[in-house]
């Protein structure tokens, strides 16, 4: 699966943090039953981690689960993005749940903390979004500690994703080419040659699973929570209306043949980086 951003397009995609939720709810439980972040956070030692930082935090997928695993220890967590609305969301998550989160609007590619400042550095479903990637892993390599570890996760790039194939199905349904995928910066099959320039120990695991799609609604709600409806619909030429029609025609032919409902392969991973190189 490939990055549906750009650099110039970032806020279209990631401006409004409901959007941004109800799209990771809806790859919150797989057929296993357990989730990514859970998965993730079990191959993670959390016994000397005492600062946390998560870049490019998002909502909160990664900061505010971590924060409860180190609840009643005296560790700091950390939570950077771009956008200043998805750190508000943080932190009203984070006061409802009595978490101690701090949040603070930073780049990756010039983080505001000193060298050596993180026993845990998260970094997750966001690399591929740099413009300058080599930076930014260079920027979480000078604030991870000695003894410390970069977490970056980060999606297959060769395995058919339901939405992305709705979505290039339905705009050629109205007549309109989808504009072709680029080459991930950032996927499980370049991630580690790109983490090494950094750190001296990378190491890759991968999380398989399947996500259900009970019917065609799901499918196009899903969907309409993408960046790429969003940044299609935006287009002074193609009526929104049509292309959500468009969606429901196909995504109910898709589950007709399959018999009813959709399944979805799920192919994500984590790099564990250790060793930053200085």
């Amino acid at each position: 699966m490939h990055s549906e951003a750009t650099p110039e397009n970032l806020r279209t995609y990631y401006e409004d943090p409901a959007l941004l939720r109800d799209r990771q709810r809806t790859y919150a439980v797989p057929l296993s039953g357990k989730g990514f972040v859970e998965w993730v956070l079990d191959h993670i030692e959390l016994g000397a981690v005492r600062d946390v930082l998560d870049a490019g935090a998002g909502v909160g997928r990664f900061a505010l689960p971590v924060a409860h695993r180190l609840a009643g220890t005296p560790a700091r967590v950390v939570a950077t993005d771009l956008f200043g609305g998805m750190l508000e969301t943080i932190a009203e998550a984070a006061a409802e749940q009595g978490l101690p989160v701090e949040t603070q609007v930073a780049d990756i590619q010039a983080l505001p903390f000193g060298a050596d400042g993180f026993d845990l550095v998260l970094a997750n479903h966001v690399l591929y979004h740099l413009p300058d990637i080599d930076r930014g892993v260079r920027e979480l390599a000078r604030v991870t500690r000695p003894s410390g570890t970069l977490v970056a996760t980060t999606n297959a790039d060769d395995i058919p994703v339901a939405v992305i194939d709705l979505h290039r199905a339905a705009l050629e349904r109205i007549g309109f080419a989808a504009e072709p995928e680029e080459p991930s910066t950032f996927s499980l099959r370049n991630g580690e040659r790109v983490l090494r320039r950094a750190y001296h120990d990378v190491r890759l695991h991968t999380f398989r699973d399947h996500q259900v799609f009970p019917d065609a609604a799901a499918l196009v709600s899903a969907y309409r929570t993408t960046g790429r409806f969003r940044a299609a619909s935006r287009r002074t030429e193609i009526d929104e209306t049509g292309l959500v029609e468009a969606a429901e025609q196909v995504a109910a032919e898709s589950v007709d043949r399959q018999g009813g409902g959709l399944i979805s392969p799920i192919v994500m991973g984590a790099f564990l980086c250790t060793g930053p190189r200085r």
